[in-house]
């Protein structure tokens, strides 16, 4: 999204102060997103059921949806994935993907 850290801070607290929900609940993060133009996704399965990790988004989306980028919803944590490659201060690879927002 190109937004400086303090920036995004910003964008939150404005939100809290408006609605009374905590900084980093579904509600903030959604309505930022939304904001910016990124659509909520529904938790992708595979076709025998099973959840996709954080390290496997790369086969349900396109090149272009990836260069736009992604935020993944994973258990209380979000995570960017852009390109070919998740972006993250810890290796969130292995974790369940829930909800995601691609760019539209």
């Amino acid at each position: 999204m190109g937004l400086k850290y303090d920036d995004v801070l910003d964008l939150q607290l404005k939100f809290v102060k408006k609605y009374y929900y905590d900084f980093t609940s579904r509600q903030c993060v959604e309505k930022i997103l939304s904001d910016f133009g990124y659509v909520k996704m529904k938790q992708p399965k595979k076709p025998d059921g099973t959840k996709y990790r954080v390290n496997e988004i790369d086969k349900i989306l396109s090149k272009e949806e990836l260069r736009g980028g992604v935020i993944i919803n994973t258990r209380k944590h979000y995570v960017c994935c852009r390109d070919d490659y998740y972006q993250d201060i810890w290796n969130s690879g292995l974790q369940i993907v829930g909800n995601y927002y691609i760019k539209k």
